[in-house]
Order: structure tokens, then sequence, then C-alpha cells
């Protein structure tokens, strides 16, 4: 059990930096050529519109899993401590006579 909740928690540390890292903004180049117009097959991206890079996706696929691992350690956890009820019925008084 504590493998599994060492592992949830690497994943979600792991994502956490990735998403943290890839949201960083990249620095702006200051030369290039204006008077031209753009090359056919790039994609026109509109200022303000985010578009997830794959270190993102990958991110946000390990918090997710990480989150699963977390709760299905706290479920055991909790499971652990509860320990179920005897299924098998009590026995019956004898009669006296």
């Amino acid at each position: 059990m504590r493998i599994i909740l060492l592992v949830a928690i690497t994943a979600l540390v792991v994502g956490a930096c990735l998403i943290a890292f890839s949201a960083l903004p990249e620095p702006e180049s200051s030369f290039g050529w204006t008077a031209y117009a753009p090359l056919s097959n790039t994609v026109y991206s509109p200022a303000g519109s985010h578009v997830l890079s794959t270190a993102e996706v990958v991110g946000f696929g390990l918090m997710a899993a990480g989150l699963i691992g977390l709760a299905f350690w706290g479920g055991c956890a909790v499971g652990r401590e509860h320990p179920r009820a005897d299924s098998t019925p009590a026995p019956r008084p004898t009669e006296i006579d």
C-alpha cells in the first residue's frame, strides 16, 4: 500500500511540475519578415486562444492518474479501519426445559 501511495504522490507532483514549466512564457523574437504572407502550411492561431501542448496534456494525465491512485489508497485505508461484520449467523439459543 505504501508503494501505491508513493507512486500516486509522485505522479501528482510530476504532473503539476510539467504543467507549471510548460505554462512559462516563451521569449518573443524581435525580428522577422512582416511584408510577406504567412506560409500556406501554417495554422493561424488568434491571440487569446490557447491550445494545450503535449507536455500539458501529459501533465494533466499524470495528475489525474495520481488523484485516482490517492483515491484508491484512501478507500483501502478507510476499508481497513472498518472491518466487515461477520456474515455467519449467530447461534440459536438453546431451549431450557
